[in-house]
């Protein structure tokens, strides 16, 4: 037999840990022998896995199963709250944080209402903000194993740099102005990708999708074959710029009859004079202003998703400040759909997204949990 080089079993090893910690992430509990079967690795390896992250806290012994004739076997579950990440969502005005454990489920929520602001009062706010987040949540801060910051706009790829961002007026603007001084592994994410990313966190079904992100702007996430897609130019998703109404309304980036306009929750706050929390309420309570405002809103977002379906073939969630309350408006939406649509009558690949307050800040931090399971480090 050849010997394995160190490095290689190296990577097995941490390959073994990763597939054996997201199986146990995929259940309540499962025993060893369960786990050996489904990833095709013998009981000795699981078991020297399990007894590892046994060691390091991560798995524990929780009881047995009923035996089917023989010794019963050991069930072993995650312990979802022995580390936890930190999202922060940065916003034109307001910041909000966010933590999740292991399982991707959030622990605690703050948000703090403050327009953004370019100067170091600004920058020392944030800062001051999510160090108070930490010292107050309810887990000690040792077990944080990172930190993702939210941002509207474009990120380079080595994530040093806020390429450009329209909405918050940065351009090639040093990302570690935002966590100058705090002690954890960070990351930086759009906050599109990062509302879609949690909303497809740990499915196994997510395939080919695109996550339409209505929010303050409008924006997107794309997944292929399960995987974020983020564009040569970390651009990919950016339907808030595709051109709904030639020379129509003017949109915030310069140009005009982009999907943001039409679609962004602050347009549609603006129309309506009501924010979103009170908009649907009053439109099942028959409001009939707020009825033709929603009929315009549905008649140009059925537009950008019909162009969606036409381009990517694949299923379409609307997320963000409007998809997470649209509830069964999404119905509106579909009728459109079905008329516009050249192919297909039945518009039930347009849905609402599952994962709803919190998304951006929750999908960045979620990152730092998946390079955990990998057996990574966001730095």
């Amino acid at each position: 037999m050849v010997a394995l080089h160190p490095t290689n079993t190296l990577t097995i090893r941490k390959h073994n840990q990763s597939q054996v910690l997201q199986a146990l992430c995929s259940c309540d509990r499962i025993s060893q022998q369960e786990i050996a079967a489904r990833l095709n690795l013998s009981v000795p390896t699981v078991l020297s896995v399990v007894k590892n992250l046994q060691n390091q806290g991560l798995v524990r012994e929780v009881g047995a199963f009923a035996s089917t004739g023989g010794r019963k076997a050991k069930a072993f579950s995650l312990v979802a709250d022995s580390r936890h990440a930190i999202g922060v969502e940065i916003t034109p005005i307001w910041v909000e944080f966010i933590a999740v454990n292991l399982a991707g489920k959030a622990v605690t929520r703050q948000r703090h209402d403050f327009p953004f602001v370019c100067d170091d009062a600004y920058f020392k706010k944030v800062i001051r903000l999510t160090n108070s987040f930490v010292a107050n949540a309810p887990f000690a801060p040792g077990s944080i194993i990172g930190m993702g910051f939210s941002i509207p706009g474009i990120v380079s790829s080595d994530q040093t740099m806020v390429e450009f961002s329209h909405i918050l007026g940065l351009e090639n603007f040093p990302t570690e102005r935002f966590c100058r001084g705090l002690p954890w592994p960070i990351s930086f994410i759009n906050d599109a990708n990062a509302a879609g990313f949690a909303e497809f966190y740990n499915r196994v079904d997510t395939g080919n999708a695109i996550y339409l992100f209505l929010s303050t702007s409008v924006g997107g996430a794309i997944f292929i074959g399960g995987e974020l897609y983020y564009g040569n130019n970390q651009r990919g998703g950016e339907f808030g710029h595709n051109t709904v109404i030639p020379d129509g309304k003017a949109c915030y980036c310069g140009k005009k009859g982009c999907l943001d306009a039409y679609c962004s929750s602050k347009a549609l706050a603006k129309t309506s004079g009501v924010g979103m929390d009170e908009f649907f309420p009053q439109l099942r309570a028959g409001d009939a202003k707020l009825q033709k405002i929603w009929d315009e809103y549905v008649y140009h977002l059925a537009i950008a998703v019909n162009n969606i379906r036409m381009t990517f073939d694949c299923d379409v969630v609307l997320g963000g400040h409007i998809g997470s309350r649209m509830g069964e408006y999404v119905e509106d939406v579909r009728k459109k759909l079905a008329k516009l649509n050249a192919y297909e009558k039945n518009a039930a690949y347009a849905r609402t997204c599952l994962f709803k307050p919190g998304s951006s800040p929750a999908g960045a931090a979620m990152k730092h949990i998946e390079a955990l399971l990998n057996g990574d480090t966001l730095q």
